[in-house]
């Protein structure tokens, strides 16, 4: 009995957080300041964008996100 094609999957370089609007400066001053991670994008009101080596990681602010 052979198996059936498997599906592929692939990550991409993009890795995003969403994170409720109480926890968003913390949790964008842990990525920044406690583990040092280089700022590269973002309005930093509502997303920033850090680099995370060869992926990107977006915090984004998110009103309807409560935990």
């Amino acid at each position: 009995m052979s198996q059936p094609d498997k599906p592929s999957f692939a990550g991409g370089r993009n890795i995003a957080l969403k994170v409720p609007p109480h926890q968003w400066e913390d949790t964008v001053s842990f990525y920044r300041d406690v583990l040092g991670l280089k700022r590269i994008e973002g309005t930093g009101a509502e997303e920033v964008c850090f680099e995370f080596g060869a992926s990107r990681l977006w915090i984004d602010r998110v009103k309807t996100v409560s935990q």
